[in-house]
Parts: structure tokens; C-alpha cells; sequence
């Protein structure tokens, strides 16, 4: 894991811990843009220049390119976060986050940030990040709690590693909090677009 892979990892606990803090609900709860917020500031706080909700136009006119001929596809969608490297012109990261309960929620972003990619070599990586949540799947009284919180476990980092493979994407990092509140665990995941 690199450098920029870990802060947006950090940035991603730190949205579950103050969202938490802030509403007593976990993050679920709120806004997709809450969680990119964050990461947001831990990217920045690394040293990469972030532009939150930017448009491949918005990127093309940061670059100083005007497109010329017909318009192109991929110019009307927005990217939740776009890294930059702080010296020259080039996308060091495009990521979107999303709030996910099965692979579908995925899939459209994964092609997205790859078609991106695949038109545009001055993006240099993409990634999809992703929250999700799970409930213990056991019957009271089966197991002990810690043999509960070590089932679910098992069940985030599966999920992780499933949807990575049906992605086509690699693993770069993830975070499973299975205690959580006895019945619930949550687990973020960032995955790598080849």
C-alpha cells in the first residue's frame, strides 16, 4: 500500500468515527459525501492538491486542453475525488466512493473510472472505495459473542476480497470493524482499477 492508498484509508475511518461521534449513527446513515469529505483532507494533508466533485471538463481546462470536434462521452459525468500531483498537470488519482450493500452498487463506477482511464493517459490510478455493513448471520445462542464478532469478520474481508475478483480490480486496503455494536460490523474496502 502506498502513501496516497493509506490516507484514503484514514480518511475513511476517520468519516466512520465522526459521523458516529456527531449523530450516534454510523456512517450508512449519512451522505456519500460526507465519507469523500474526509478523504479529502487526509489526501490534502499528505501533500497532493484534491478537487472534490470535479468534472473531466473542469479537468481538461485545469490541464489547459480545449476540446475540439465532437463532444465527447465521457465529459458529462463528475468524479467524486480527483487527485493531483502538486507539480505539473497530471491526475495522480481519480476515486469514487460509494456506499455499498452488494457488487451492483459497484460495477457502474468500476466502469466509469476505467473508461475514464482508458481515454485519458494523464490519469495516472482510480479507485473505488467502498463502505458496507454487515449483520452477524447466527442463530442466538450458536456462538459466543467473540465467536460472532470473528464470524463477521471473516464475512467483511470475504466480501472484500469477492467483490475485488468480480470487480477486475485489485485489493488495496481495507478496514473491518466487527465489533461494532454486538450485532453489526462495518468494514471499508479500496480497491485498485487495473
Amino acid at each position: 500500500m502506498n502513501g496516497l492508498e493509506a490516507a484514503i484509508l484514514e480518511g475513511a475511518k476517520a468519516a466512520q468515527h465522526e459521523y458516529t461521534d456527531m449523530t450516534g449513527w454510523w456512517l450508512s446513515h449519512g451522505p456519500e459525501s460526507f465519507l469523500a469529505h474526509s478523504v479529502v483532507r487526509k489526501v490534502h494533508a499528505i501533500g497532493f492538491s484534491v478537487f472534490p466533485e470535479a468534472s473531466p471538463k473542469k479537468i481538461l481546462r485545469e490541464r489547459g486542453e480545449h476540446p475540439r470536434g465532437r463532444p465527447r462521452k465521457d465529459l458529462g459525468q463528475r468524479f467524486d475525488i480527483v487527485v493531483w500531483f502538486k507539480t505539473g498537470n497530471s491526475v495522480r488519482s481519480v476515486i469514487e466512493v460509494k456506499r455499498a450493500w452488494g457488487i451492483g452498487d459497484l460495477r457502474g463506477d468500476r466502469k466509469k473510472v476505467g473508461d475514464y482511464m482508458a481515454l485519458n493517459s494523464h490519469v495516472q490510478s482510480g479507485y473505488l472505495l467502498a463502505y458496507t455493513e454487515a449483520k452477524g448471520h447466527c442463530r442466538s445462542g450458536d456462538l459466543s459473542d467473540s465467536e460472532k464478532a470473528e464470524r463477521r469478520d471473516r464475512l467483511l474481508k470475504n466480501r472484500m476480497a469477492r467483490w475485488a475478483g468480480e470487480l477486475g480490480c485489485s485489493l488495496a486496503g481495507s478496514h473491518v470493524d466487527a465489533r461494532g455494536d454486538g450485532t453489526w460490523g462495518w468494514a471499508i474496502g479500496l480497491f485498485r482499477i487495473k
